[in-house]
């Protein structure tokens, strides 16, 4: 009996001094945790910092959408609310003044047969309003999807006071003198190529109407005025030859489904870019892309990812 005395007295003091230390040294110990949860938030910060050190470049982009009244809650809003929200300015072009979505009115007439119009209109208020607010502008359509990111890393390698026009190169008809950019995927101007086209192009009386006519074809016009006015279409595919602004949905080219007219007339590589390794790994511009493929794209591009440590492992020696 003396022995289990003995022991039960060993542990009940033990246990005492445990309590003891936790009444007394807790505080501390929550100190220890918040100083090491602090720590390893600043150096998340730091890391953070030192990444965006290391991008030596990062330019600010105006995002501006060709819409109309009766498209803004058909197809606009998905834009507003998904991939525009990456532009650091996203403008929306109308006929008419909608403040609550809102919108801007540009007080020019509506429907297709204007839409140069719209369009001379739109560069004209960007030009007045944001030019040393951003340094490129992009102009896109409410079917178009833009991975605003990996615009900025393309542009890395580019200078904004240098007048270049960027997107997916197009000859008019197949005519290599008639080059422009598509304007579904997003036709991209540098600050300086939006200033010539204003001040040199449209305020010049002898170009004018030579320059930017009412009608369709905006997107030609658009680049036809840049070009003129001394900016350079850039070629915009991958350093393998890859697209990276496609005028179609992404399963038209990985299945090989390119029109006639694209890959014998229009396009520059007479659409040989298709199959599997058609595109670039860091796509930019998309067009066709209605509402719904808009928010299955957002999702794939923003909220998922795949965890390569995990990647089937290949035996070399199975292989036959």
């Amino acid at each position: 009996m003396s022995k289990l005395r003995i022991i039960l007295a060993v542990h009940f003091y033990v246990l005492l001094i445990c309590v003891i230390m936790v009444l007394f040294f807790k505080p501390n110990v929550y100190d220890v945790i918040q100083n090491r949860a602090t720590d390893i938030a600043e150096r998340a910060f730091a890391q953070k910092n030192q990444t965006h050190k290391q991008i030596s470049k990062h330019y600010k982009i105006l995002c501006w959408i060709m819409t109309s009244p009766t498209d803004l809650e058909k197809r606009t809003k998905h834009v507003r609310d998904t991939w525009a929200k990456h532009c650091d300015i996203d403008l929306y072009m109308s006929s008419q003044e909608n403040t609550t979505f809102p919108t801007v009115g540009l007080n020019v007439t509506e429907g297709r047969a204007h839409i140069s119009m719209k369009s001379k209109a739109a560069w004209t208020f960007i030009y007045e309003n944001y030019l040393e607010k951003a340094d490129y502008f992009l102009k896109g359509d409410p079917d178009t999807f833009i991975v605003v990111e990996n615009l900025r890393r393309m542009l890395q390698n580019y200078n904004p006071n240098d007048a270049e026009i960027f997107g997916h190169m197009f000859y008019l008809g197949g005519g290599k003198h008639n080059v422009y950019m598509a304007g579904g995927p997003g036709i991209v101007a540098s600050r300086e190529s939006l200033k010539r086209m204003v001040e040199i192009a449209f305020r010049n009386s002898t170009w004018e109407k030579d320059c930017f006519p009412d009608g369709d074809s905006e997107d030609f016009k658009s680049c036809n005025c840049m070009i003129k006015a001394g900016a350079k279409p850039i070629n915009c595919t991958d350093e393998l030859g890859r697209e990276r602004f496609l005028v179609y949905p992404p399963h038209t080219y990985i299945q090989r489904l390119l029109g006639g007219w694209y890959t014998k007339a229009y396009n520059a590589d007479k659409g040989k870019n298709q199959g599997p390794n058609c595109c670039s790994e860091y796509p930019i511009g998309f067009h066709y892309i209605g509402p719904s493929i808009m928010y299955d794209m957002y999702y794939y591009f923003y909220k998922t990812k795949v965890d390569h440590k995990f990647d089937k492992i290949v035996d070399v020696h199975m292989q036959t």
